[in-house]
């Protein structure tokens, strides 16, 4: 699912987002046919406004009915591209960043991932029991089920009680990522003043 919006966005959709598993900035978007098309698409992006060059970078690699195949090779030019841009990071105080490269039909499209942990984490479990179910996947199965927030509701497998929980806090309006942390806050784009805002409506 792809959209535009303002930062504001960005974070309503990371607090709020009861089904993702994660949330992008399409930095760019491009015909790549051969990999030095690839190394200057991701050369030629400002990679200061979305990274403090501290980064340890991740770069992660799909490809589709492209020309562009090797999933390594697509990630090792990337990640060089990426790195000739911005100063070499200290690792020991370093922050994780991952950017996805996902080429569908030689179409390329760069991906910054600003959520770290993935949304299905919502903060509210220490430790998952045996065979756990996603929280994002319990939410989902609640919302298509048809339960109404009013009426009882049965849940007949409750492992550990990830349905129960999602249900009820749907049925309370709770947002599923109010309390936890979003890789987000250690870029350098990031408002703080409006993340808790967000958060606080």
């Amino acid at each position: 699912v792809s959209g535009k919006g303002s930062l504001e966005t960005l974070y309503r959709l990371l607090v709020g987002s009861r089904f993702a598993n994660r949330v992008y900035i399409e930095v760019a978007k491009e015909k790549i046919v051969d990999f030095d098309t690839l190394h200057d698409t991701l050369t030629s992006i400002s990679w200061s406004e979305y990274l403090t060059g501290k980064e340890i970078i991740v770069v992660e690699a799909s490809s589709t009915r492209s020309i562009l195949s090797s999933m390594p090779t697509i990630q090792s030019v990337s990640q060089n591209a990426i790195y000739s841009t911005l100063h070499t990071p200290d690792n020991a105080h370093a922050v994780e960043v991952h950017i996805l490269i996902l080429i569908v039909d030689d179409i390329a499209r760069v991906l910054l991932d600003v959520t770290g942990d993935p949304l299905h984490k919502r903060g509210y479990r220490s430790e998952s029991g045996e065979a756990p179910l996603k929280e994002s996947l319990a939410a989902a199965l609640v919302a298509f089920s048809g339960w109404r927030f009013r009426e009882p509701m049965l849940d007949p497998f409750c492992g550990s009680g990830t349905i129960a929980i999602e249900a009820a806090m749907m049925a309370r309006n709770i947002p599923p990522g109010l309390t936890r942390h979003f890789r987000v806050v250690s870029l350098p784009f990031h408002d703080r003043a409006l993340l808790t805002q967000v958060k606080k409506d």
